[in-house]
């Protein structure tokens, strides 16, 4: 959300792409699928180290969508719980290790 500069950029995003997913930090993602809109939150979680959250949400996100055969708003649930573990820990051992206790 914060590389929007306004609205008119984001139409024109969901004008070029079939799917375009925002992600919106501590409240979830918006994911733009065809002509649909939905809202996904984020789990409420314990904040330790933002770092690389936005990589695991999108790595998470299509490692769904390729499993879901596509299905957007699997991936992006499931990207926001995993994003939402990562944040727990702090270090790449420490996120990894958070997010496997969970799944």
């Amino acid at each position: 959300e914060e590389d929007l500069l306004d609205d008119q950029m984001l139409a024109d995003y969901r004008q070029w792409s079939h799917l375009l997913v925002m992600t919106r930090g501590p409240y979830g993602c918006t994911v733009y699928f065809g002509d649909e809109e939905r809202t996904f939150p984020s789990p409420k979680v314990p904040v330790i180290e933002l770092t690389g959250a936005g990589d695991i949400f999108a790595t998470a996100f299509l490692v769904r969508l390729h499993q879901t055969a596509g299905n957007p708003w699997e991936a992006a649930r499931f990207a926001n719980e995993i994003a939402a573990q990562s944040i727990q820990a702090a270090g790449l051992q420490a996120k990894m290790d958070k997010i496997k206790q969970n799944l």
